[in-house]
C-alpha cells in the first residue's frame, strides 16, 4: 500500500495532492465524490455513498463554511488547498495523515503529540 503525499505553495496558495494505492483501497477512486468537514485542528473527508441525495446534502450545509463537497480528480488524486488547510492549522507543521475505509483525517502531527 503506498501513498503519496506533494505539499506546496502555489502563489501563496497552500496545496495538499495525496495519490496511490492506499486512497484506492480505501475506496477513494477517480470522480468519487467526498465530504469534507473542517476543524479547528484537522480535517475530515468521508465518501458519499452513491445513494446520496446531493441535492439535500448540498442545501444542509450551504451555510455552514466548515463543510463542503468535492470529488477525487480523474487522475485518482485527491486535492485540497487554500482556507481549508490554514484555518485547520495544516500548513506550518507536519501532517499526520489517516486513511480508512471510506475516511481520511488530516491532523497537524504537533496536535497528535500534545494529546
Amino acid at each position: 500500500m503506498s501513498l503519496h503525499v506533494l505539499f506546496r505553495h502555489n502563489n501563496d496558495i497552500p496545496e495538499l495532492i495525496l495519490h496511490g494505492s492506499a486512497l484506492n483501497e480505501a475506496g477513494f477512486i477517480a470522480d468519487s465524490l467526498f465530504h469534507i468537514y473542517q476543524y479547528s485542528d484537522g480535517i475530515i473527508i468521508s465518501l458519499l455513498a452513491p445513494q446520496t441525495d446531493l441535492t439535500s446534502l448540498i442545501n444542509e450545509i450551504e451555510n455552514k463554511p466548515e463543510q463542503g463537497i468535492d470529488n477525487i480528480r480523474e487522475n485518482g488524486e485527491f486535492y485540497i488547498a487554500g482556507d481549508w488547510l490554514t484555518d485547520s492549522q495544516l500548513i506550518e507543521q507536519p501532517i499526520n495523515i489517516e486513511i480508512t475505509s471510506g475516511k481520511i483525517i488530516l491532523k497537524p502531527r504537533l496536535a497528535e503529540l500534545l494529546a
